[in-house]
């Protein structure tokens, strides 16, 4: 089933809340699949799916903070 992203980062972010998490920070990728990648869309040209451009660097610009905080 394929849930809509609306849909999911409301869930998301109220089991968050609910656990007293406030420690995250929720980021919608354009075109991007759970798993961070971009595949091409129907009736585009083959290309191999990739990781979405600018979640790595997210990604380690939200982690480094809060690893050097807890050190």
């Amino acid at each position: 089933m394929i849930v809509p992203v609306s849909r999911s980062v409301t869930k998301i972010d109220s089991a968050l809340r609910k656990a007293k998490n406030d420690n995250y920070t929720i980021v919608i990728l354009p075109r991007a699949a759970h798993n961070f990648n971009i595949s091409p869309e129907p009736g585009e040209p083959f290309d191999w799916p990739r990781v979405a451009p600018g979640f790595p660097e997210l990604l380690t610009d939200w982690v480094n903070p809060r690893v050097r905080k807890a050190r």
